[in-house]
């Protein structure tokens, strides 16, 4: 089962029956739920191909820098994850669908909801480098659409000023490659040291000031540490 969609309509607040059957239909039959960006239209598919042998959330893409990984398995690197990921596609095992609230919730929504609760819950979540990930517009939308998504999300569970920041995007990359310390909560610290440290093992003799333009950030930083 297949439906496509614009990108425009993931934050649509509204039922959408042909998704509301779909997510039906993957439940009933207890296959996997598929979000892929194809070209530049969304397609949303139901079948038996499960991302991993765990049958766990898998996303699909590239490292908004090639500086970091998913190899941290700790929870708070992955619970920000999400705001370092360019996405291409995401797959959901049925049992990963945890809440539905498709009435009131928009499809990005219902997407980094399920993402978001699976993470919460301890659950291992693939971040998988897509070889051949275009570096393009669409790419980019599709991204910022669940970044964004999951950023209104995570704010009603978890309280911290440095969400609601207007530089976050850039500052939350600027964080784990400068060590900068902007969450209160330790979790979420200990996720930004978490990939600090993948940041030094993978610059080698390079520092982090010499790959990553501090200029491009600087106003951001001083604004951020007041």
């Amino acid at each position: 089962m297949n439906l496509v969609i614009k990108p425009s309509m993931l934050m649509e607040k509204k039922s959408l029956l042909p998704l509301d059957e779909l997510l039906i239909f993957c439940i009933a039959k207890k296959m996997c739920l598929h979000i892929e960006l194809v070209g530049y239209d969304v397609h949303i598919t139901v079948n038996e191909k499960f991302p991993n042998a765990n049958k766990v959330i898998e996303v699909f893409g590239d490292w908004r820098s090639p500086y970091i990984d998913g190899r941290s398995k700790h929870i708070g690197a992955t619970l920000i994850s999400p705001f370092l990921f360019k996405f291409a596609k995401i797959s959901i095992p049925h049992k990963k669908l945890m809440t539905l609230g498709r009435s009131t919730r928009s499809i990005a929504d219902f997407i980094m909801r399920n993402l978001f609760y699976s993470i919460s819950r301890g659950e291992r979540v693939y971040f998988t480098r897509l070889d051949g990930t275009p570096n393009s517009a669409s790419v980019d939308d599709f991204s910022d659409r669940l970044r964004k998504a999951y950023l209104w999300m995570i704010k009603s569970f978890i309280k911290e000023d440095f969400f609601s920041n207007k530089n976050f995007d850039s500052l939350m990359l600027s964080a784990t490659h400068l060590n900068l310390n902007v969450f209160k909560t330790s979790l979420l610290t200990q996720g930004v040291h978490e990939f600090y440290d993948v940041v030094k093992e993978k610059s080698g003799d390079k520092t982090q000031r010499e790959y990553m333009d501090i200029s491009l950030v600087r106003s951001e930083i001083i604004t951020l540490l007041g």
